[in-house]
């Protein structure tokens, strides 16, 4: 469960560290004097900085040669002082004799993290003992100061550059807090990430990342590493190319780079890394997380503490905003009009934000602007609907002859939420059309239709003016967030012709002289009708509304009973506080009480509106006020958006103000829509619906459960995907689940509240447990809705565990089962963690148990086995040892494993993923016949686009042919395990259009391969085909499969209600046992055994978030997928001479023959048994020699 709290968010790019000899820091000591003719006087250092860099808790640390001990620390506080052209610089002033004389002494500089930057010397080098550059040999600068030394000397670097290592040190005229003799700074910005684009409304589209820094910096070498947060792994890594532009003369520029499949976070992250593999930034949205591989293994990301959802309009991204150089200079802002290749919404590059206002070394008259400065705009005319379909829209603007309007752009509002949809920006200068005043106008296609909608007009970052048509909004991101727009009071409604437009009319030159009229005859690009620009104009306009009281500098919290601010009002009618920002007064009852210092209020019944879209209650964050359920409280804080919940923080003050029980709201699954749910969010709700729980994963360690009115299935799982039939599920999914959630904070589960007879390893929350009367508060986290249980439901275990999987027995049982990274450390219980897996050998030990539990249950004929270790075949492999274990509880030699060491390609490993697949068998019941085979890239059948498999995507398939003993029947088993959907795979493999997820080229282009090789490899021969083939039932690598004839066995068998996986609630089959034609003559029976899919996650091996409760052997949640099962009819071959076919030949078979000899029956053919033409003793003769029992015994 996710806290309520303010996250306090801070990014910067950490400084280069010290490397042997030289540095490669941009924060370096520049300057210093320490020795002169007399006594030594006006000693300082200085330190130089990209501008605006803050040197707060940064210290040096003057070190004594003679025994390598520190003997000063002067601690740093504040701001560089800009020297122009991107650096600064901070002097310390040390007293008379204040620095030693050397032969050598040294000194550090060290960062606001203890992080050794340099550690210089003069006059020899040294080794540091104890401080930040303990153990560190200095690096002697190579100059000295000595006592003869004139005063006004110093010892300073010289040359051009931004980093230490471009200068060289000399001699000369100290300059302390200005540019050395002989130095230019020529500072180049480290790149950094400038924007992101990573989820939307619907399949996400036009995903990116953007890179700012220095203009001409060659991107190439540069690469992106992204991180799934869920385990901290890398999944994708982008390299990147090209020269970053010059824009605007500013010295600085974007690349944009186009990324499809960017993970959606809660929370997951991007590593920015150099040509030298050295991380420069490590972000995270939604969270924060520590990478376990890649270039950022170890490190911790920074969350940029802004997101997006699903819910987020197409055409918004993340970006930074602010003034600077920088990366620190700028701070990330919530969804906005995406900008990808161009400045930022809010973006200025230039000086830092940090910095003093001034001509920033610009010339010495001050006449860099191109054109006059663009003050005294107006939004003058626009068009935005008309009969039919909407043509000819555009904006213009109107303001001084003469004004250039290159820093000028329009940003255009939605009113549902507030947020902006477009950015269009306009160029060159107002022309003189009538007394000094002109007009500017563009053509912007996709103005939104209002009941309100806005448009800001922005100048650089200034809002000039921001108006609306059809009702008032409040922006809730961009230039103009948190301001209030002001409704013009006409409007277009679908009747204006084409032709029209709303314009402002009047006599002036400021806006507030001018009123909007219309529709009208439009003129865009003049002057209006009815419009006269005059020279004079004594109106004085008043700012625009900047959505806050007038009074909120002076709000107080007043007394129990005085006027407050409704809650409805907080919350709005939509995703999206109006008030965001503001201080607010509330006075409502509290309905629960969370953990970690956040509870909820609802309004009164009195004092609730009738509005059905607004909520009545809100979430607070305030861990220092205490409350209790029932209680009314008033509150003074601050309204805002966290995470997408509205909620109250900041509490100033606060009131205790009697008591109210609240009566729950009854909500239905499904709701209408998702405002249907934001609605009721904050408000205590009751549902007495039988529902059923659709996902546990969480419930052990975070007391989350999904429930809908019934279990929902992957989109396309049912329908086809892209079709409109998967689109609406997908919908209709979305609507028809929420979360139930504890009142714990974080990990910290407060109560298990289902079963009700208590959760325990034995007595499971399933899926598919039917739950009722649910009551709790509504709130939103980690995107989802979800309900803080107030009492605990009721529920009836409707999908209770199987003991055995029920199956019909027949003649031969083939199973698939995926065993969750069967990893087993070096095979003698040392070399934990692994890879993947098991992190001791006690869990180890635990999920070998839970495996071998259920496949002695299986009791399959042959296995096939995904996610095992790829440790080769030898006695320590993960394989081996499985075997060994089976063995050990079924019988000496009741299974073998399939040894492919002979077709291995990787040091007696099969591929080069961490995981295989492989094959047991049963020697009673089948024979190897050959050699196993591989599919491998080299090997793998091409198209016009290459090979079909390629190993770098593919795990390789593995294919053993067998001799049914019994029947003599021939047949194969290929094994599977196509790439995941978890990773990108790239522009034109991923598919977000249709659902199909990650990599589903790559997994489509496999199982064309695998059908074409089977087919070429064991022609006319039964085939069943299985593995985790990570693909749903009517995806196109299971429709590739069904095309060449391979059928599921479980869909054949249990039809469309088939899984063997659980995701976000929604089932499906990502398992497959498949037989061709000639093996689906044979299938008898099939099933899922549904052990682990159903269960909580906290019930498998590992013992991290499992503690004592749940710590088990159970062969349930053995894997996080189910088991696939299938049976078969082999057929019975007619044994030669067996003429009572009883199945073998005896003593009866020969008198039988013989009495039919003799007395000159008609007999079949078959037995002339030594083919002479005829029947008789000689056959009857070679049939006793035919004889299956000892002696030709009767059984």
């Amino acid at each position: 469960m996710k806290p309520l709290a303010s996250a306090k968010v801070a990014g910067a790019i950490a400084s280069a560290l010290i490397s042997s000899s030289a540095f490669a820091t941009s924060v370096f000591i520049n300057e210093f004097h320490y020795d002169n003719d007399g006594g030594d006087v006006d000693e300082f250092i200085e330190i130089v900085a990209p501008e605006g860099t803050d040197l707060t808790d940064y210290s040096v640390v003057l070190y004594n040669g003679n025994n390598g001990a520190a003997y000063l620390t002067e601690t740093l506080s504040g701001t560089v002082a800009s020297l122009g052209d991107g650096m600064g610089s901070y002097v310390i002033n040390l007293p008379t004799n204040g620095i030693q004389n050397g032969a050598p002494d040294g000194l550090a500089l060290v960062d606001s993290n203890g992080q050794l930057i340099q550690f210089l010397s003069y006059e020899g080098s040294f080794t540091a003992v104890g401080g930040a550059a303990d153990g560190i040999t200095s690096v002697d600068i190579g100059i000295e100061e000595t006592a003869s030394t004139e005063i006004g000397m110093s010892l300073q670097l010289t040359g051009e550059g931004s980093e230490y290592d471009d200068f060289t040190w000399h001699a000369n005229n100290q300059t302390p807090g200005a540019a050395n003799q002989g130095q230019t700074f020529n500072f180049t910005v480290t790149p950094f990430i400038n924007e992101i684009h990573y989820d939307n409304d619907g399949g996400d589209i036009n995903e990116l990342v953007e890179i700012a820094g220095s203009a001409n910096t060659d991107l190439s070498g540069y690469t992106l590493v992204f991180y799934n947060g869920n385990g901290g792994s890398d999944y994708a890594t982008e390299s990147l190319s090209g020269v970053i532009p010059n824009l605007n003369d500013s010295g600085f520029g974007v690349l944009a780079f186009e990324k499809s499949g960017i993970q959606n976070g809660s929370p997951d992250g991007i590593a920015l890394v150099g040509p030298d593999g050295t991380v420069i930034q490590f972000l995270s949205y939604e969270g924060e997380l520590t990478a376990t591989s890649g270039a950022a293994n170890g490190l911790t990301s920074i969350d940029i503490g802004v997101s997006e959802t699903t819910s987020t309009e197409v055409g918004l991204s993340l970006q930074l905003g602010g003034e600077g150089r920088q990366y620190s200079d700028f701070t990330w802002n919530a969804p906005a009009s995406a900008t990808a290749g161009a400045v930022n919404l809010t973006q200025v590059f230039g000086t830092s934000s940090d910095t003093d206002d001034g001509d920033s070394g610009s010339d010495d008259d001050g006449n860099d602007a191109p054109g006059i400065i663009p003050e005294g705009m107006f939004i003058n005319e626009f068009h935005y609907d008309n009969d039919g379909g909407d043509e000819n829209e555009f904006v213009e603007i109107a303001g001084p002859a003469g004004a250039d309007l290159s820093t000028v752009s329009l940003v255009l509002y939605n009113g549902n939420g507030g947020t902006s949809y477009k950015t269009v920006t306009f160029t060159g200068t107002l022309p003189d059309e009538g007394n000094g005043y002109g007009t500017a106008a563009m053509l912007v296609s996709g103005i939104q239709n209002g009941a309100p909608d806005g448009l800001a007009l922005v100048v650089d970052v200034d809002v000039v003016e921001f108006l609306s048509y059809e009702g008032v909004m409040t922006a809730t991101n961009g230039p103009a967030s948190g301001l209030t727009s002001t409704d013009i009071l006409v409007s277009e409604t679908g009747t204006a012709l084409s032709t029209q437009s709303l314009q402002r009319v009047g006599e002036g030159n400021q806006r507030c002289s001018f009123i909007f009229a219309g529709p009208a005859d439009a003129s865009m690009g003049s002057i209006n009708a009815g419009q006269l620009f005059t020279q004079e104009d004594d109106a004085q306009c008043s700012d625009i509304d900047d959505g806050s009281d007038d009074n909120q500098d002076d709000l107080v919290i007043g007394l129990c009973g005085d006027s407050a601010t409704l809650i409805s009002d907080v919350q709005g009618d939509s995703f999206v506080t109006p008030l965001n920002g503001q201080r607010v007064v509330i006075e409502a009852a509290v309905t629960a009480v969370l953990d970690g210092g956040s509870f909820f209020v609802q309004e009164e019944p009195s004092d609730q509106d009738s509005n059905p879209l607004t909520s009545e209650g809100i979430a607070v964050y305030a861990p220092d006020v205490s409350v209790s359920t029932g209680q009314i409280v008033r509150l003074l804080g601050t309204a805002e958006e966290y995470y997408e919940q509205t909620q109250l923080s900041d509490i100033e003050a606060n009131l205790a103000c009697g008591s109210n029980t609240t009566l729950a709201t009854s909500m239905w699954l499904p709701v209408e829509n998702a405002l249907a749910f934001e609605a009721l969010e904050g408000m205590l709700i009751s549902n007495s619906q039988t529902l059923y729980v659709t996902q546990n994963y969480n419930y052990g360690e975070f007391g989350e459960l999904g429930v809908a009115p019934s279990r929902l299935y992957q989109p396309t799982q049912i329908a086809l995907p892209g079709s409109d039939e998967a689109f609406a599920l997908a919908s209709a999914n979305a609507l028809s689940q929420m979360l139930i959630d504890d009142t714990g904070s974080g990990d910290a589960v407060s109560a298990y509240y289902v079963p009700d007879d208590g959760f325990t390893a034995d007595n499971s929350a399933r899926s598919g447990m039917q739950v009722s009367n649910i009551e709790g508060v509504l709130g939103y986290a980690f995107n989802w809705y979800r309900v803080y249980q107030t009492k605990s439901p009721t529920t009836v275990n409707t999908n209770p565990r199987e003991a055995a999987p029920a199956i019909s027995a027949k003649d031969l049982t083939i199973a698939g089962f995926n065993v969750l990274n069967l990893f087993n450390g070096d095979g003698n219980g040392g070399d934990f963690p692994t890879a993947r897996g098991a992190t001791t050998a006690d869990e180890y030990a635990r999920q070998l148990d839970k495996i071998v539990s259920a496949l002695v249950v299986i009791n399959a004929d042959i296995l096939g086995l995904m996610e095992i270790e790829n440790d080769g075949f030898g006695s320590d492999s993960a394989i081996a040892q499985l075997v060994d274990a089976l063995n050990s509880a079924m019988g000496e030699g009741t299974y073998a494993y399939i040894d492919a060491s002979s077709v291995a390609n990787n040091n007696g490993a099969v591929g080069t993923d961490e995981i295989v697949v492989g094959i047991l068998h049963k020697p009673a019941t089948v024979s190897v016949n050959e050699a196993p085979r591989v599919l491998y890239s080299s090997n793998s059948p091409s198209d016009d686009e290459g090979v079909l498999f390629v190993d770098t995507k593919n795990r390789p398939s593995l294919a053993q042919q067998f001799i049914h003993l019994a029947s003599g029947e021939t047949f194969v088993v290929n094994v599977n395990h196509f790439k995941s959907k978890g990773s990108s795979c790239g522009t034109g493999d991923d598919d977000y259009e249709t659902g199909q997820g990650n990599c589903n080229k790559t997994r489509t282009r496999a199982a064309t391969a695998v059908a074409t090789w089977l087919e070429a490899e064991y022609p006319d021969t039964p085939v069943i085909l299985l593995g985790d083939l990570n693909s749903y039932a009517k995806e196109d690598p299971i429709t590739v499969l069904n095309d060449y004839g391979y059928s599921d066995a479980a869909a054949t068998v249990i039809g469309e209600l088939a899984y063997s996986y659980t995701f976000d609630g929604q089932l499906g089959t990502l398992d497959y046992l498949m037989t061709n034609a000639l093996a689906s003559e044979w299938l008898f029976d099939a099933t899922e055994w549904h052990i682990n899919a159903d269960e909580p996650a906290v019930l498998d091996y590992n013992t991290e978030d499992n503690g004592d409760l749940f710590t088990n052997s159970l062969l349930y949640r053995a894997s996080d997928h189910d088991p696939v099962i299938a049976t078969f009819t082999m057929p019975s071959e007619t044994m030669a001479g067996d003429w009572d076919s009883d199945g073998d030949i005896d003593m009866i078979d020969l008198q039988r023959l013989s009495m039919a000899i003799a007395s000159n029956q008609d007999m079949d053919d078959s037995f002339d048994l030594n083919n002479d033409g005829l029947i008789n003793i000689f056959d009857v003769m070679m049939l006793r020699n035919m004889c299956t029992n000892t002696g030709c015994a009767i059984n």
